[in-house]
């Protein structure tokens, strides 16, 4: 602990913001969902990186487990997290699917959305 410490206070702080902001940018790279590079690569993350990509659609479990490459267990227990905190809503239910959309009535959507936006902006600037 004490030699990471040491390392950045020796390291110049550009220095320090330039590895970063290249650290950040190859992980962007790679292709992962956008959250997912800021905020980890929790399910429900990606999950709700999928809705963000597709923010004025619904989708139904089969069409996230196909976009996420997530299992369908993980996908259902993230609707069920994201359900309880009222970012997504189900909008309809058919035969044989339900279908889900980012709740854009959440108060934390304007956030979520915003930050998502600057983020976008900052990858595609840099």
């Amino acid at each position: 602990m004490g030699v990471l410490i040491f390392k950045f206070i020796d390291t110049p702080p550009y220095r320090l913001q330039k590895e970063v902001h290249l650290a950040m940018k190859q992980k962007l790279l790679l292709g992962k969902p956008l959250f997912e590079n800021v905020f980890g690569t929790n399910n429900t993350i990606k999950v709700l990186d999928f809705f963000f990509l597709g923010e004025n659609f619904d989708f139904t479990i089969t069409q996230i487990h196909k976009g996420t490459e997530l299992s369908r267990t993980a996908v259902r227990n993230a609707i069920e997290d994201l359900l309880d905190k009222n970012l997504i809503a189900q909008t309809r239910e058919d035969d044989k699917s339900k279908y889900f959309q980012i709740n854009k009535k959440n108060n934390k959507y304007s956030l979520l959305h915003l930050i998502y936006k600057r983020i976008s902006q900052d990858v595609i600037n840099s």
